[in-house]
């Protein structure tokens, strides 16, 4: 079995080449890995951008990046704007707009007692030879080519990890696109998505827009979504590294954070001695449609060159390290962005929706460790005291007998060292506030008619806004009416 590995955007892609980094500075420990090519030493990894300050150099050094097939690297050179429009039309979409307007206004003209208004929409004010919707497209039929014939080299394919941030133009954008088209030819293999939130800050006027139009097609596209915030990863980082000597946290040690968890996930299919695939495990973490976001925490993970725990942490102090990432506390007091310029006077409060307990629809643990049957799970004690942390920390919904599943992986251990290794992965219902505050600042905006035209001037229109508020009311309703 294997994967395809899609790297979109700045920010996808500087996640995604740290992650197989990682993979190959480990490859020696592991006879082989799903996720690479059996007749080459190359990845199944694509790379896709709109500018190329951050993928241009893999085809450029080939030294560096040797194990990074050099004709999967796609990239063009202006960028997106951070707009999810801009990314994600094109000129066929387009034109099915079009041809849809043309549709309705026929139907207006034609039944006089029709009370339907039809509000004539920016799409047939837009040049259809625009550079930007032509670039779109040939992206979209060199990426879907590029993506058929690593595909094919794939023995057994399960499905696709498509890595990106939600808030600028082309991760969100493209990244919707591209998903979209992947669902409508390949119907059977499963399509994941890992996901960055922006900061709640503002690291963009749109990034409410994007945020919000890019979730309602993950929804609609994905089978399950793995998402990740800067802000909770910023906080837990500053606190865990306090008495270190470095002290300042920068997007590489995010960025390093949030590979090492998806190198833990993805690394367990390279043990002879487990036969789980993890697609099948993020599966069974988000078992319904309408509930599909799951978190990933594990240890050890980097930070700069060295590891969050040692071979000779004990397994309680290595669940702490896991558990201490789970609620990290970083909305002490509620946030006013009123005075805020990046979101320019929109006002909205971060603790809405965090008074209520979270809980968990369900938690798969993953326990890697010398001897791990002996040593964890037939200790009782053990046991008990890891179930008991677990069941603390993620708050089970009972109406699910499956709420909490162990699995355990025996490793060998190297020179008589013991790398220990837990790996949580959760569906829980704290998704709801973080989507909801995405939601609540968008429609702000959207009631004012703010900042629209940037929308509206390449294709969108309203209705396509107002759907994915729906979509992510719908979202927030599911996961609010959770019950223990």
């Amino acid at each position: 079995m294997g994967s395809l590995l899609i790297d979109i955007g700045q920010c996808g892609n500087q996640i995604g080449l740290q992650l197989l980094d990682y993979f190959d500075q480990t490859s020696g420990q592991y006879e082989d890995s799903y996720l690479k090519r059996q007749d080459y030493n190359l990845y199944h990894s694509i790379h896709i951008d709109t500018e190329p300050k951050i993928i241009k150099p893999i085809t450029e050094n080939r030294k560096k990046y040797s194990y990074i097939n050099s004709k999967n690297v796609l990239y063009l050179q202006n960028g997106r704007g951070n707009n999810w429009c801009l990314g994600y039309m094109d000129e066929q979409k387009l034109i099915q707009r079009q041809q849809q307007q043309k549709k309705d206004e026929i139907e207006v003209k034609f039944n006089k007692f029709s009370e339907n208004k039809i509000q004539y929409k920016n799409v047939q004010k837009i040049n259809v030879n625009n550079n930007i919707l032509k670039e779109n497209t040939q992206m979209i039929e060199n990426s879907t080519e590029i993506i058929r014939k690593e595909i094919e080299r794939t023995d057994y394919f399960i499905g696709i990890n498509m890595i990106s941030s939600i808030g600028g133009g082309t991760g969100s954008g493209f990244g919707s696109r591209l998903l979209q088209e992947m669902r409508e030819i390949f119907e059977d293999i499963e399509l994941i998505n890992t996901i960055v939130f922006p900061n709640k800050s503002g690291e963009s006027t749109l990034q409410h827009y994007n945020c919000a139009l890019s979730l309602s097609y993950m929804q609609e596209y994905s089978d399950c979504i793995i998402y990740f915030q800067n802000d909770k990863i910023n906080t837990y980082l500053n606190y865990s590294q306090s008495k270190s000597v470095e002290k300042v946290i920068d997007l590489n040690n995010i960025n390093q954070y949030i590979a090492s968890n998806i190198l833990n996930l993805m690394r367990i299919n390279d043990y002879k001695n487990f036969n789980r695939f993890y697609f099948d495990i993020l599966m069974d973490t988000a078992p319904m449609n309408d509930m599909k976001f799951v978190e990933i925490y594990s240890t050890p993970y980097y930070y700069n060159k060295t590891q969050s725990t040692g071979p000779e942490c004990k397994w309680e102090k290595t669940l702490d390290c896991l558990l201490s990432q789970v609620n990290v506390d970083y909305q002490n007091q509620i946030v006013s962005t009123k005075d805020n310029e990046d979101n320019c006077g929109f006002e909205y409060d971060f603790m809405k929706n965090e008074q209520k307990k979270d809980v968990s629809i369900t938690t798969q643990c993953i326990l890697r460790g010398g001897d791990v049957q002996k040593n964890v799970k037939q200790n009782e004690s053990l046991m008990k005291y890891i179930n008991r942390k677990i069941v603390q920390t993620f708050n089970p919904v009972l109406w699910n007998c499956d709420n909490i599943n162990y699995e355990y992986i025996n490793e060998k251990a190297n020179e008589g060292i013991d790398y220990k290794m837990i790996l949580a992965i959760s569906n829980r219902s704290n998704i709801a506030g973080i989507i909801q505050n995405i939601n609540d600042i968008a429609q702000q905006k959207f009631k004012a008619n703010a900042y629209l035209h940037w929308y509206y001037q390449y294709g969108l229109e309203r209705s396509d806004f107002e759907n994915s508020f729906l979509v992510l009311d719908n979202i927030c309703n599911s996961y609010n009416n959770l019950k223990i």
